[in-house]
């Protein structure tokens, strides 16, 4: 409801408190990162993802979330993150397969939210060469998947409509 309401600050908070209060509530936790990850705080949502991404197996949505900060800092840290789109369509169209190129276009167009072109451009790898640089390509193409995906009605909640 915090959030619903643009308190993005009193929303932290409360995921903080409710974090810190059980550090195994994922739900919280991943509502925590994704605020994070939205408000640009990326050492913090990456030092928050540390402990699931230590785990065996390692947790699909936690997993999905790393990948979305990367795709963030790699915009951030990396020249190719300012380019426009028409730049990488040009080195695209100079070598098809230029996967470096394509994940970097998938990136930042992921940063910008911009999920189907990212898709896109990831299944244009996999489709080449499924296991490219240990299946990056399938894993992100998965992982915006996971966070496209409406989260599950929590117990007790309202169902809308009724």
């Amino acid at each position: 409801a915090l959030l619903e309401s643009g308190d993005t600050d009193a929303a932290l908070k409360k995921l903080a408190d409710a974090l810190a209060q059980d550090p195994a509530n994922d739900d919280a936790r991943y509502d925590y990162v994704r605020l994070l990850i939205a408000t640009g705080a990326y050492e913090e949502a990456a030092a928050t993802l540390e402990e699931p991404l230590a785990r065996e197996p390692r947790p699909l949505r936690f997993d999905a979330l790393r990948r979305w900060l990367d795709a963030m800092e790699f915009v951030e840290k990396d020249e190719r993150g300012n380019w426009p789109v028409e730049q990488f369509d040009a080195k695209i169209a100079e070598n098809k397969r230029d996967f470096d190129t394509r994940f970097a276009k998938a990136q930042a167009l992921m940063a910008e939210g911009q999920w189907a072109a990212s898709m896109d451009e990831l299944l244009e790898i996999v489709m080449r060469d499924k296991a490219w640089n240990d299946q990056a390509a399938r894993k992100t193409y998965v992982a915006i998947l996971e966070l496209l995906t409406p989260p599950p009605q929590r117990a007790g909640a309202a169902t809308p409509g009724k």
